[in-house]
């Protein structure tokens, strides 16, 4: 647990907030009028801050959302995006 500068009550508030949203999320996943998948990532994106089996788990998600919306492209025939180089 990093404080940067930050107080341990902001920690607290941030963990707090991650946690209901994994337990929202979960919950939307169940139960058709949450969204349950935008408020398991949000969770999972405060947890991530201070948590590293959070930030694994968001990196992990993250590479699989994007390699599902890249075969969801390829299939509806969009044009391929333009990559800069970094």
């Amino acid at each position: 647990m990093r404080l940067d500068g930050k107080g341990l009550g902001w920690v607290i508030l941030r963990q707090g907030a991650g946690y209901v949203c994994l337990v929202a999320g979960v919950l939307g996943c169940i139960l058709p009028i949450i969204p349950g998948i935008p408020l398991l990532f949000a969770g999972l994106g405060f947890l991530a801050v201070d948590s590293p089996w959070a930030a694994r788990l968001l990196n992990w998600l993250k590479e699989k959302a994007g390699r599902q919306w890249a075969k969801y492209r390829k299939k509806s025939g969009a044009r391929e995006e333009v990559k800069i180089p970094e």
